[in-house]
C-alpha cells in the first residue's frame, strides 16, 4: 500500500477491531510518527519519532498509566542510541540518565536526591480521557543540560561492571524500582550511587536508529 502524503494509516495487529498501529506521514510520503498499543488495551504506549524517514526518538509508557517512564534519543546517521532518561520509580520525574557511544553505555547519572523525592504529576486522572494515540504524558527530564560529553573508548570489562548491559525486546513494565524494564535501549540497574562518570565533556549528540517497525 502506498504511504499517505500528509496522512495516518493505522494496523490492527490482534484484529480484535481496532487500531493497534498509527503511522503518520509527511508531506514527501515518509513516516514521521509511529505510535503502537503494546498490550492492546486501545491506548498507544509507545511513540516514535522520525526525521526524514530515519528514527530519532522512542518515548515508552512501561507501566501503562499514560505517562512517558523511559526516553530514548537516536543518530539520525547511524540508527544506534546515544541517550536514554528512564523514571525508575515511576513518579514523572527521570531518575537515571544514560549516554551511549556505539550503542553501548559510556556515562551514567542518578538525579540529585532532592529531585528524586519529587512527585510526578497524577496520571491516572487523565487516563479515562486518553484515547488512541494521543500524546502520552511527558515526562520530567532533570538531565536536559547533559547532552554533551566526550565519548572514551571503554572495554568490554569497564562497561560489564557498570551494570548497563543492552538488552534487546519490547518495552516491558515493571513495578520493581530498582530496575528497567527490557527494551532496545534499556538498562539493567545495580547500583544506585548519585553519579557514575565515564566520559569527559564534549560531544555525543545524535540520534541512533533502531525500527521499532517496518
Amino acid at each position: 500500500m502506498r504511504a499517505p502524503l500528509g496522512g495516518t494509516q493505522t494496523e490492527d495487529l490482534n484484529r480484535d477491531g481496532r487500531p493497534d498501529v498509527w503511522r503518520s506521514y509527511n508531506s514527501d510520503g515518509r513516516v514521521a510518527t509511529v505510535s503502537v498499543d503494546t498490550n492492546f488495551d486501545g491506548r498507544s504506549d509507545v511513540q516514535e519519532f522520525y526525521e526524514n524517514g530515519a528514527l530519532v526518538r522512542r518515548e515508552s509508557d512501561r507501566d501503562f498509566n499514560d505517562q512517558i517512564d523511559l526516553v530514548q534519543e537516536f543518530d539520525q546517521a547511524t540508527q544506534q542510541i546515544v541517550r536514554s532518561v528512564a523514571d525508575v520509580n515511576y513518579d514523572g520525574v527521570a531518575d537515571l540518565l544514560v549516554l551511549f557511544q556505539d550503542g553501548r553505555p559510556v556515562y551514567s547519572k542518578w538525579a540529585q536526591a532532592a529531585i528524586r523525592t519529587v512527585v510526578g504529576r497524577n496520571a491516572g486522572a487523565t487516563k479515562l480521557s486518553r484515547t488512541a494515540d494521543l500524546p502520552l504524558l511527558s515526562l520530567v527530564d532533570p538531565f536536559s543540560n547533559d547532552l554533551a560529553f566526550k565519548a572514551v573508548r571503554v572495554s568490554p570489562a569497564a562497561v560489564d561492571s557498570l551494570g548497563l548491559p543492552v538488552a534487546v525486546g519490547m518495552p516491558e513494565a515493571r513495578n520493581n524500582a530498582a530496575g528497567l524494564a527490557n527494551s532496545s535501549s534499556s538498562i539493567a540497574l545495580d547500583d544506585q550511587s548519585e553519579s557514575r562518570t565515564h566520559a569527559g565533556p564534549s560531544s555525543l549528540r545524535g540520534p541512533p536508529a533502531l525500527h521499532f517497525l517496518s
